[in-house]
């Protein structure tokens, strides 16, 4: 049986001032059973969380090289993507990176 997740890719500037970043991310919900968050975030040092006014999180990653990394790992676990070229329908809740070691909350908050 083929398991089929919606995969949203574009740009953002929320990660680079003054530039856009890729990003692709997936709803939580349909990685389950291929990848965790846990593994997310030890795979790229880090991860991005969105979360849409009705609950649903989605959870993934920026940068050129890590979103197509992303897609192969899933495409690896035998997953098929759809890939939407826009953003998801939510918005940027955190996102947390250990290359600064700082988890970053939506308006600027900062935490190590």
């Amino acid at each position: 049986m083929t398991t089929f997740v919606d995969i949203y890719v574009f740009r953002s500037g929320a990660f680079s001032r003054g530039h856009q970043t890729n990003v692709c991310v997936a709803r939580q919900a349909q990685l389950d059973g291929h990848m965790t968050v846990d593994e997310i975030n030890a795979i790229f040092f880090g991860y991005a969380s969105y979360r849409s006014a009705t609950g649903d999180d989605f959870v993934g990653v920026w940068g050129t090289r890590n979103a197509s990394k992303l897609r192969r790992l899933l495409r690896s676990n035998g997953v098929e993507l759809v890939v939407h070229r826009q953003p998801p329908p939510a918005r940027l809740h955190h996102w947390v990176t250990h290359g600064r070691a700082r988890a970053h909350a939506v308006g600027g908050a900062t935490s190590a």
